[in-house]
């Protein structure tokens, strides 16, 4: 049996990287998807490629980000057209060209003072017992000078729990692209969810958030800052902010592993879930719009999927263990039926 390292040749190679660009080019089909199953399963040199390329993907999580994937791409396709000799130790130099270009253009978070990968969370106490908890692909930076301590949301999720355990009596805030926010003795969470566009959800007390245009210094008066109540979640943009709307039940949750939804489609379900696991979940449109209510741990994404196919009529193809599609139950699927038909026969 070889090595799972050991090299293949340069032609499965290339089929591998050919897979690896088209899968995750955000154009591939299901059929895509079935022809990669079949790919995988017709020799044990396949399966050991695609599992190496899978390796080198989840080495990179730490770093995840939109440019980083465009990278990665346009080395896989630089690549294939120069037909470089070699098996796995050329890939592992693509990795290296992708990690030296995230020197010059730094990915979020990869200078951060605090950040976390896929899947991870963390808790960061400040001086005045402060909790700053991170959820996944968060990034952070802390500044502070003799009047204010800033939190810089750079990408994620944060929830802030203020505190004064010491003598210090410095000024906090929460600085965002699309605002900042000032804490009113308060509990709340903020989430980036594109750029240049914030959320913000108030679980106690209430908080006062400034537009783009307005200072970040607490001690300067901005006329255009509106207060938001516990309970209470909106949308911030640079120079608007939407109207305050009941958050979400245990929007929170996170931070104790767990997703809460209630009456929630599967597709924003599995999008959440897709949050803390490297590699693609895709839902199906024919199963897009079925709603779920439950509760489902962020640290075992396969057993909340799993969860999912025991509620709603869903089945999921697992592809190399990093590709999952949510299909409907009736549709078995071209890979399964000839599986049935060979058992058949």
């Amino acid at each position: 049996m070889s090595h799972p390292d050991s090299p293949v040749s340069r032609r499965v190679l290339d089929q591998a990287i050919d897979w690896q660009v088209r899968m995750s080019s955000g154009e591939s089909t299901e059929r895509d998807a079935i022809a990669l199953e079949f790919w995988l399963s017709a020799h044990p040199d396949h399966a050991r490629a695609w599992q190496q390329l899978v390796r080198l993907d989840a080495s990179l999580a730490p770093a995840e980000s939109q440019p980083v994937r465009h990278v990665l791409t346009q080395l896989l396709k630089a690549r294939k057209a120069k037909r470089i000799a070699g098996s796995l130790g050329a890939v592992l130099a693509i990795a290296s060209a992708a990690a030296l270009y995230g020197q010059y253009q730094p990915w979020s978070g990869w200078f951060a003072d605090y950040h976390t990968a896929t899947g991870e969370r963390q808790l960061v106490v400040l001086p005045d017992n402060t909790m700053i908890r991170l959820n996944t692909r968060t990034a952070i930076d802390i500044e502070e000078d003799a009047q204010q301590r800033t939190i810089i949301l750079r990408d994620g999720e944060i929830e802030v729990e203020t505190g004064h355990g010491t003598i210090e009596n410095l000024s906090l805030m929460v600085a965002t692209e699309s605002g900042s926010l000032r804490p009113l003795g308060t509990r709340f969470v903020v989430r980036k969810l594109s750029e240049g566009t914030t959320l913000l959800s108030v679980t106690q007390a209430a908080v006062a958030v400034r537009p783009a245009s307005c200072s970040i210094r607490a001690n300067e008066a901005c006329s255009a800052e509106v207060v938001v109540r516990e309970a209470q979640s909106i949308v911030l943009h640079p120079e608007v902010f939407s109207q305050p709307l009941a958050s979400p039940p245990f929007i929170d949750a996170w931070k104790d592993g767990m997703l809460v939804v209630e009456n929630t489609t599967l597709e924003d379900v599995v999008a959440e879930l897709a949050r803390y696991r490297v590699g693609i979940i895709r839902v199906h449109p024919d199963v897009a719009a079925l709603r779920i209510t439950g509760t489902f741990p962020i640290d075992d994404i396969d057993y909340s999927i799993a969860a999912i196919t025991q509620t709603l009529p869903v089945r999921v193809t697992n592809i190399a263990g990093l590709w999952r599609n949510l299909t409907h139950l009736k549709d078995i699927g071209f890979a399964q039926k000839r599986e049935q038909n060979v058992n058949e026969k």
